[in-house]
């Protein structure tokens, strides 16, 4: 069943650990948006009424893409950008493409070259005057100019949501993540983990906690953000966190009493993996996960974060049907 705000928080054994899981996957707005992009969106949900046209890029299949077409419906035009659309997507279109063309997405095709100009453009405001992101530019704001608008009504947003814009929704996550802590009268150290794509949500996370010590809560000093790197390297993750930083650091004079943001804990991997490519270990740490919590859990994201935390804890005493990682 759906719930509302704050979602709530069950306690499970999981391979001999005791885990709190945080259901944001029974989360449902009024846009039937749950999990993750509930929270990022939350800043393009309350202000729509802003953004004549919302553009951005990324996969055929993506959930963000999906989201942001759930957000635009009724409220702004959404323009997608993609490489390229596979010729049996274009011929039978199906799953969340099929469903972002039927909320009245726009989505373009731009080859590899342009996609990657663009996947350097990170802020939701454009710096258009910057010649190294020409190709990019150019291709949005031809597109963007032939559904009648200008690049002043534009609101761009980075692959996943990878934005500063995401942190009106995190934050409030990270609220009630310390809600909970406050609640549960434990004084031991808690550990708070992200299986994470861009880090996004790890990273505003960490940011809000410790932009929170200052009010001398003994229990946020008790609380480590640790992000598992699902989709990319932990190299490639702290790159994305940095990016960030450096977008409020150019707000220097909004955040006047900023100060340095330690970056979650990045756990590196133990196995290369491909992204999103059938993995028999992670279909079987899923089918366990389901089996022993009852649980369903996403396909990509899960069984890799799960991998990668076990091997990290204890590699030696980690068993899921027979197999050691």
């Amino acid at each position: 069943s759906q719930v509302s705000l704050p979602s709530p928080i069950s306690k499970h054994n999981i391979f001999g650990r005791e885990i709190y899981l945080k259901r944001d996957d029974l989360i449902l707005n009024d846009r039937n948006l749950c999990g993750n992009k509930s929270r990022k969106l939350l800043n393009i949900l309350e202000n729509h009424q802003k953004l004549p046209i919302v553009a951005s890029y990324g996969g055929v299949q993506s959930n963000s893409m999906l989201a942001l077409a759930k957000c635009s419906t009724n409220n702004f035009e959404f323009l997608y950008f993609v490489p390229k659309i596979p010729s049996i997507l274009k011929d039978n279109p199906f799953g969340n493409f099929k469903e972002a063309l039927n909320l009245g997405m726009k989505v373009r095709e731009v080859g590899n070259a342009v996609y990657k100009d663009m996947s350097n453009l990170r802020t939701s405001t454009l710096p258009w005057s910057n010649p190294d992101f020409k190709m990019g530019k150019e291709v949005i704001l031809r597109e963007v100019n032939s559904l009648g608008f200008g690049k002043e009504d534009l609101f761009w947003v980075p692959q996943g949501g990878c934005m500063i814009e995401a942190e009106l929704g995190v934050s409030q996550l990270a609220k009630e993540i310390i809600d909970f802590i406050e609640r549960s009268n434990e004084s031991r150290p808690w550990k708070v983990l992200f299986a994470s794509g861009t880090g996004t949500t790890a990273y505003l996370t960490s940011r809000y906690l410790n932009n929170h010590k200052v009010t001398g809560n003994k229990s946020l000093l008790d609380i480590e953000i640790i992000a598992l790197p699902c989709a990319t390297s932990a190299e490639e993750l702290l790159h994305e966190m940095k990016q960030l930083e450096e977008q409020f650091t150019s707000l220097s004079d909004i955040h006047q009493n900023d100060i340095h943001i330690p970056y979650p804990i990045i756990i590196e991997p133990t196995t290369e993996t491909h992204f999103a490519e059938p993995n028999l270990l992670h279909l079987m740490i899923w089918k366990s996960l389901q089996e022993t919590i009852g649980v369903e859990f996403d396909l990509i994201y899960t069984p890799r974060a799960f991998e990668i935390l076990l091997s990290h804890v204890n590699p030696a005493k980690t068993q899921i049907e027979g197999m050691n990682w």
